[in-house]
């Protein structure tokens, strides 16, 4: 009987399990050496990775920090100025949601990349929903495994909105273009909890397009709370991406990893923004109050870094 539940947790919920005997280990250390506050909070992350197996909350974030002494800064957009860097980022292509996604929606404050939403009753392409997003060019398409990914930002507070940095490796433009090449999809940070139960979250996801079967292997790594107000404060999202896996973090502790997708195809990265799923906006969009919107997701930065 036990067999046949554990047979039945995502992948999610077993790290979840495996993750309590070390975190039980690590209460006990801490109250023998009197660190209450630490221990407090150990106890604390063992309850939530019992609502992560039990009814797949948003976990805790308890890996260990990332170590980038041994990587070097090879690409970084700060977003400083005014104006985005044509020769980095072009507009994201039709996603097939039916999002009206406009240039008029991204701007610069000189400190920040935003990209906003509202439904515009005049806008460029007429009446609708408008937003954006972005990706890198082809010149910039080509980052590989021994990578270190993060983009630093504050997503929208408004229901309905989906932002998202995420990565697509180079298989999917060779499929924009006729050629039915697998590829894979790395979703370094999806937020759509606003207004929900558990709106300080956040969603690590994996999918790998299979072109003989024409779907899609898809794996949630992790749902994850966030002990910050995502909606008005800075978090930072990243990934490592080796050959055998990807391993995701936020504000620099590792939150969950995964070898769904492993791949050494080249990649290209995704700032963007939605309100619109199966063609139509989401329903909750239209229960936010009136001086919602513009919502902004604003993003500091995105920086690579690179194994030495």
């Amino acid at each position: 009987m036990f067999d046949s539940l554990l047979a039945k947790l995502a992948v999610r919920q077993m790290s979840a399990l495996e993750a309590i005997p070390e975190q039980i280990s690590k209460a006990f250390a801490l109250l023998l050496t009197g660190k209450l506050k630490a221990f407090f909070a150990t106890v604390l992350s063992v309850f939530q990775l019992f609502g992560v197996i039990i009814s797949d909350t948003p976990g805790p974030i308890i890996g260990e920090e990332i170590n980038l002494g041994n990587y070097s800064l090879v690409f970084s957009d700060e977003f400083k100025g005014d104006t985005l860097d044509s020769n980095v980022w072009q507009d994201v292509p039709d996603l097939g949601t039916g999002e009206i996604f406009d240039k008029s929606m991204i701007s610069l404050d000189g400190e920040n990349l935003i990209i906003s939403t509202e439904y515009l009753e005049n806008g460029p392409q007429g009446a609708g929903w408008y937003t954006a997003g972005i990706e890198n060019t082809d010149a910039y398409s080509n980052f590989k495994p021994g990578c270190y990914y993060e983009c630093r930002c504050i997503v929208p507070s408004a229901k309905g909105m989906w932002s998202a940095f995420w990565m697509m490796t180079s298989g999917q433009k060779r499929y924009r273009n006729g050629r039915h090449e697998e590829y894979t999809e790395i979703d370094v940070m999806e937020s759509f909890y606003y207004g929900q139960k558990h709106q300080n979250s956040t969603i690590n996801t994996v999918h790998k397009y299979q072109p003989e079967t024409d779907n899609f292997k898809s794996e949630i790594v992790g749902k994850y709370r966030i002990d910050k107000d995502v909606y008005k404060e800075y978090v930072t999202y990243g990934v490592l991406w080796t050959e055998n896996e990807f391993i995701f973090y936020i504000d620099g502790k590792e939150s969950g990893r995964t070898s769904n997708g492993a791949t050494t195809d080249p990649a290209f990265m995704l700032l963007t923004c939605q309100v619109k799923t199966n063609g139509v906006e989401h329903p909750e969009v239209l229960d936010n109050a009136e001086n919602t919107f513009p919502a902004k997701f604003i993003v500091d930065y995105v920086r690579v870094y690179k194994a030495n």
